[in-house]
């Protein structure tokens, strides 16, 4: 499915310029929304290929605990873009997100597939808040 949504987003490229100027922003902007939209794709994509087995109730009780924090905040990054796009009313925009939660830096290394599965979903977090922050920056020139 995530494939079929690649696919449509190629398709879609030849009505950029067009929504470019209808919605005034630049095309070097739109660019970088749709990159970071595919790196979320993609990042969702390893991690549905990745996770571990249901059927493990110990891996996933890891799983989901070690993952609280994760799932909150793309839970509130989401739920916070959608409803700016669809009413936009963008106050939820800018609203901080709390990303208090201790990091674990990138270059870190990673000694469990779960591991590995938390750093994933932690760039999926960090893709989405910087897709975020450039719907913040874009919100005053929408017509919705």
């Amino acid at each position: 499915m995530l494939g079929r949504l690649n696919g449509m987003m190629v398709q879609l490229r030849s009505l950029m310029p067009s929504v470019s100027k209808e919605v005034r922003i630049s095309m070097t902007e739109l660019d970088a929304l749709q990159r970071n939209l595919r790196m979320c794709i993609s990042t969702l994509e390893i991690l549905a290929n990745t996770r571990p087995d249901a059927s493990d109730e110990h891996a996933m009780a890891q799983l989901q605990l070690a993952l609280k924090t994760e799932h909150r905040q793309i839970r509130v990054l989401l739920i916070g873009m959608a409803r700016a796009l669809q009413s936009g009313a963008t106050q939820r925009l800018e609203r901080d997100i709390d990303e208090a939660a201790p990091q674990t830096r990138m270059d870190s290394p990673v000694y469990s597939a779960l591991d590995g599965y938390r750093l994933l979903t932690r760039q999926l977090a960090a893709n989405l808040s910087d897709m975020r922050q450039r719907l913040v920056k874009t919100a005053p020139r929408w017509k919705i």
